[in-house]
């Protein structure tokens, strides 16, 4: 469920133009299915989601279009064959409105993102 009140999110989304909004919008509200209580944040001037201390994921939106961030490059590297199609550069994953994320992969790259960070705080 995403939060009740506008967050800085929220803000983020307005600037932007119309089918670049959309297409955050829908990743942001999959991710929100994905993960229950979900802390949206900014982080390194970007909407960015937050659960158990881990930063899991970004989205942004720039002249290049749509972009879902892991911020790890092993979850790019552990999903390479699921990411096939998609232009991935430098830990960024593009999308569109008309080329958008799949819901199945969008759950994947969060679910892995989540699995290696609790990982790693085990190790």
């Amino acid at each position: 469920m995403l939060p009740s009140e506008p967050s800085h999110v929220d803000h983020y989304l307005d600037r932007l133009a119309h089918q670049d909004r959309q297409a955050l919008q829908r990743v942001r509200e999959l991710i929100h299915g994905i993960v229950p209580g979900i802390e949206e944040i900014i982080s390194h001037g970007i909407p960015a989601f937050r659960t158990q201390g881990i930063v899991v994921c970004g989205l942004a939106a720039d002249d290049a279009g749509c972009a879902f961030i892991p911020f790890s490059t092993s979850v790019i590297t552990e999903l390479h064959v699921e990411l096939r199609g998609y232009p991935v550069d430098r830990g960024v994953i593009r999308f569109s409105v008309k080329r958008p994320l799949p819901r199945v992969l969008v759950r994947t790259l969060v679910q892995t993102r989540v699995r290696q960070a609790q990982q790693r705080v085990r190790d």
